[in-house]
């Protein structure tokens, strides 16, 4: 390694000569040889021993002290260790003197098992702290970091741990670009609490800029959360699975992430870190001469600030100026220049003001990705150009409101049969409509047991059809359902209570998933609608209508949802709703338009169910819609509007794919004609890049 400083190295030039500022890496210092100390301590009347090192942090104590008891570190009281006060998480080990064999007493409560999302958990390294540190701006400070015998160890122990997963083929020659996802390029908070949908979250030009570095780097995202919840996010940018004209080779997540101690303005400053040293240990073909990484964050290049570049973070993605942001255009420039001009990246200093010099030209001769002329992208969306589908410059458009977590039943009969219920035209939401029976998902009422519950619960609420298993007891007489479902409506009587009263116990396993429905960002009052599907059984427990017997008719709440409920085989449903006498929402007509295909004739059989139950486990089920309208459609002129949904040719599917639905509205706002178009197979042909499996409710 060559010594700390800075030279200036004259590259390739573009159309005019561009100077690049080189920093040079920090010395490297021989490692002195770690002292190790063996302590041991009882918990709970429990005699336990770890062994941690001098170099180590009082962090990494705690650390140690919760991974062999559960407990804490806020709930941690260490008794007999050292005199006085425990020091601050920052210390190191070494500075607190202790002899090997030193022994102590921890007091604490262990932590529940409980399951919660890694952001939600209180003993990880800070993930949405906005402070920052700029570890090129102090080279010392930062050999200080990479030197740290800790830091070493740390490096070496996330080596041993990781398994590496590529997901796609390392390519031969090619650099490394890692890039960070939570507000380097998409808006975090609006997706995950579904405020907005995915493809608006992203920042602009997010997939034509990495099908323009493609050509000339393999593609790593390093996320700060958990894999469950990364692979979500990329599934739902269509940044795996996907037909784009790029690739991702692996993808690493926080577990991948250690904890170092900094200083900022000469403060301890705790943080976690992403160390290059991880990745170029497993793919010897990557190192500091060909990897450069992006990040909105500049503490994470604390081990390694040569090869960080630091980019503005992008949030408010519903804003004016968010929708106008040209970070990405930019830096594609900066990064096709570096790739063609740099042959070594250690000679390149990628600070944000020589990149504003390399970005004010462009040597459009290596500019191809194999399709298309990667100039034209430039171009467009370097200059002020709106996007394809949209003409002059962004309008500001208020936050969407957050979707509320919902479910709606779709019950089948023995004759085909959907039960239908009419919702009060003085409802709020969906007034006068024909819909399935369901709602909101209510905290109070179904707390832990999710969606299904939520479901079964509205069904009964609204129709009195209670669906559960036999009953070893006395099965409800009428007035005792009426008069339980009305109570549970008005929040005088918890569900459970009523199935506990009563020795019930739901059906749930009878529920399959039936697509999900998120309304438009432009409807104030929106909904996250998990469908379900669910055949009457013919058993008098069930507390159900089914064939020629009516045991227990469907009637509506009183008014106060609904006014009429009645089961009707889907294609009466559609016919109705053309002549104008039902009135239904596109989703309804969606669904009523598959199964009418599906449920054929009077009497339902073995092989319609077995159809049916194919479809709600195959690709199908499992579609999250999210109907957008046309972009350059007309409607004024057309007189209907078009909706979109997953897989049509301009939502991801492939060229002359059509899934979408024409809607005429009525005066009040209420669909008065719906056609849908829809030209493949849902059974078999579904595109799976089109769709995602994942969804929050």
């Amino acid at each position: 390694m060559s010594t700390t400083g800075a030279q200036t190295v004259e590259t390739v030039p573009l159309e005019r000569a561009t100077v690049v500022t080189a920093e040079v890496d920090p010395v490297e210092v021989a490692p002195e040889a770690e002292r190790w100390i063996h302590l041991q301590f009882s918990w709970s009347g429990k005699p336990f021993t770890l062994d941690i090192a001098e170099s180590d942090r009082v962090y990494d104590l705690k650390a140690s002290l919760m991974s062999l008891t559960n407990v804490p570190p806020e709930r941690q009281k260490i008794l007999g260790l050292v005199k006085g006060k425990l020091p601050t998480d920052d210390e190191r080990i070494g500075d607190l003197k202790l002899l090997s064999g030193k022994k102590f007493t921890l007091v604490g409560t262990p932590e529940g098992h409980e399951i919660k999302d890694p952001n939600e958990l209180e003993f990880l390294p800070d993930v949405v702290n906005d402070l920052d540190v700029d570890f090129s701006a102090d080279p010392a400070a930062a050999a200080e970091y990479i030197n740290d015998q800790r830091n070493k160890r740390r490096v070496e122990q996330h080596t041993k741990k990781l398994v590496p997963n590529l997901i796609n083929p390392l390519r031969e020659g090619k650099r490394l670009l890692v890039l960070d996802i939570d507000y380097t390029i998409l808006d975090t908070k609006p997706l995950t609490s579904g405020a907005l949908p995915p493809n608006e979250c992203a920042r602009p030009g997010l997939h034509e800029f990495l099908e323009a570095v493609y050509p000339h780097y393999d593609i790593c995202i390093w996320s700060q959360t958990s894999w469950i919840w990364l692979e979500t996010k990329l599934v739902e940018l269509g940044m795996l699975g996907g037909i784009r004209n790029y690739r991702i080779a692996f993808v690493l997540d926080k577990t991948c992430m250690f904890t170092v101690f900094s200083k900022k303005d000469g403060q301890p400053y705790k943080h976690s870190v992403k160390a290059l040293q991880i990745i170029w240990n497993h793919y010897p073909q990557y190192g500091p001469e060909n990897t450069i990484h992006i990040d909105d964050l500049g503490r994470n290049f604390a081990l390694n600030p040569g090869e960080g570049l630091k980019i503005s973070a992008f949030k408010h993605a519903h804003t004016p100026a968010a929708m106008e942001d040209k970070e990405l255009p930019k830096l594609t420039r900066y990064l096709l220049h570096l790739a063609e001009t740099c042959p070594d990246f250690r000679k390149a200093k990628h600070s944000h003001s020589v990149r504003k010099i390399c970005i004010t030209t462009v040597n459009t001769r290596f500019l191809t990705n194999g399709r298309q002329t990667v100039g034209l992208l430039l171009r467009r969306f370097a200059h002020d150009m709106p996007p394809q589908g949209e003409q002059g410059s962004a309008k500001a458009r208020p936050m969407p409101a957050i979707p509320r977590p919902s479910a709606s039943v779709i019950v089948v009969n023995s004759q085909n049969e959907i039960l239908l219920v009419q919702r009060n035209p003085k409802s709020n939401s969906f007034a006068n409509a024909h819909v399935f029976p369901g709602g909101n998902y209510d905290e109070k009422q179904d707390g832990k047991h999710g969606l299904p519950y939520t479901a079964i619960r509205e069904l009964f609420e609204e129709s009195g059809l209670l669906l559960v298993h036999p009953s070893t007891g006395k099965f409800p007489s009428d007035s005792e359902l009426d008069a339980a479902r009305e109570d549970i409506h008005a929040q005088k009587r918890m569900f459970s209570d009523f199935l506990a009263q009563h020795d019930l116990r739901i059906n749930t396993e009878s529920l399959l998933p039936f697509t999900q429905w998120v309304t438009p960002p432009s409807i104030p009052r929106r909904f996250h609608t998990q469908f379900y599907l669910a055949f009457l059984d013919d058993t008098r427990a069930a507390g159900f209508s089914h064939g020629d017997k009516q045991e227990r008719l469907p009637t509506p709440d009183g008014g106060q949802e609904v006014v009429a409920a009645r089961f009707v085989h889907p294609q009466r449903a559609l016919a109705e709703f053309a002549a104008k006498q039902i009135s239904l929402f596109p989703p309804q007509f969606y669904l009523l338009t598959t199964l009418a295909d599906a449920l054929q004739g009077a009497q339902n059989t073995a092989d319609q169910r077995a159809q049916v139950r194919a479809l709600a486990e195959g690709a199908f089920g499992s579609m999250v819609l999210n109907p957008r309208p046309l972009p350059g459609h007309d409607t004024k002129t057309a007189g209907y509007q078009v909706l979109t949904y997953e897989g049509d040719e301009t939502r991801g599917g492939s060229p002359g794919r059509l899934h979408r639905s024409k809607v005429w509205f009525g005066p009040k706002g209420a669909a008065v004609g719906i056609a849908l178009e829809r030209n493949f197979d849902v059974f078999f042909e579904i595109e799976a890049q089109a769709f995602s499996k994942t969804a929050k409710l």
